[in-house]
């Protein structure tokens, strides 16, 4: 094998944060790339830009939880071909079950978060499913945990993509972590223009508090909001707009669109509960807009308050949200331009590399 290095990812399903970073890994390092699987016209891997050598362990085709079983299987039993690197750097909740296979490879854990179903939210997990399957639930995550602490025990360094994971680290793991930001390209978002707008990016999930926002803004008429993304809370989301004139809800867009509503909105609002780290700030800040955030999460280490930004209080009350909006007019938003786009140049592509490159080459 003619790679020395090789990134681990555990799969690439949808768009996200992790399944980026580990590309940029690979791309940056001109690693192989291993994956559980990924899914045909995936958006990262189409275009003119060359992808590594990839790798594929399992089939993506299985319904839950015989996906996971399979990828816990395929990165356990079907890596031993990882002894042949001098460097495995993993990335997400199973790829990390291959680290035993590295033999005498440098071991890097690049952790977005420990996975909350094994540690805080392990009873919420459980009762997702009908009673009767619970103790073979039980019994089944379990295994998997040990193995993943296991796992994550043996590996030569462990980073972190924020201060708020690496506590979570410290506290589940009994780990030190190494906090490295994720990387935003940050050259392919700009400033557009000032529009009327507040926008919204977040995935449409609970944790991400859309309900709020859209809450807010019936009570301001007189503002405009736009709704991107999708999630499993599609459906509520949508009927929570209906018959309000001043909320677009968009759903799915392309990257190009993506962009061009970023850099033309007033400001973005991004209040997700204890956020592992949030790219999304760091999009925004790029193209020179601000954050109407949360004080809490990863936010708390990409947006000044009052300079690239507002940030309310933790658990995101309406009222305050609603205050932050009427305090960020456009004329506050533009003074913010130039800070915002400072900011993000810390958390660019070059910046992270060079953090890693020192990590890696030890």
């Amino acid at each position: 094998m003619a790679n020395k290095r090789v990134v681990l990812h555990d799969y690439f399903a949808v768009p996200d944060g992790g399944g980026r970073l580990a590309l940029t890994l690979a791309r940056n390092l001109d690693a192989d790339l291993v994956h559980g699987f990924r899914k045909p016209e995936h958006p990262y891997f189409t275009g003119d830009t060359p992808g590594p050598r990839e790798k594929t362990l399992a089939s993506g085709n299985l319904p839950f939880p015989l996906l996971q079983l399979g990828l816990i299987q395929a990165f356990s039993r079907k890596t031993a071909f990882l002894s042949r690197y001098e460097v495995c750097v993993f990335s997400g909740n199973y790829s990390v079950l291959g680290a035993h296979q590295a033999g005498s490879a440098r071991t890097v854990y690049y952790c977005h978060t420990p996975p909350r179903f094994l540690f805080e939210e392990l009873e919420l997990f459980t009762r997702m499913v009908p009673k009767w399957l619970r103790p073979a639930m039980r019994s089944y995550l379990a295994g998997y945990r040990g193995r993943y602490l296991r796992s994550v025990d043996a590996m030569d360094v462990v980073v972190a993509n924020s201060q708020t994971v690496s506590r979570r680290i410290a506290q589940n793991l009994n780990l030190n972590a190494v906090v490295v930001h994720p990387p935003c390209d940050t050259s392919s978002f700009s400033w557009c223009e000032q529009g009327d707008f507040y926008l919204s990016t977040g995935r449409l999930d609970r944790l991400k508090r859309i309900d709020t926002i859209i809450a807010s803004f019936r009570a301001m008429p007189d503002k405009k909001l736009a709704i991107v993304s999708t999630g499993p809370e599609e459906g509520r989301i949508r009927s929570l707009c209906e018959g309000a004139r001043n909320i677009r809800f968009l759903g799915r867009v392309s990257d190009a669109e993506l962009k061009a509503l970023v850099g033309s909105c007033i400001a973005t609002i991004y209040i997700p509960t204890d956020e592992d780290f949030g790219m999304s700030p760091v999009e925004s800040m790029a193209a020179g807009k601000p954050v109407i955030g949360v004080r809490e999460g990863g936010l708390l280490e990409t947006v000044i308050e009052a300079e690239t930004g507002i940030l309310i209080s933790p658990g995101a009350p309406a009222d305050e949200l609603i205050q932050a909006v009427c305090d960020m007019t456009p004329d506050r938003a533009l003074s913010m331009r130039k800070a915002c786009e400072n900011r993000a140049r810390e958390f660019d592509v070059a910046v992270f590399m060079n953090k890693m490159r020192g990590i890696i080459d030890g």
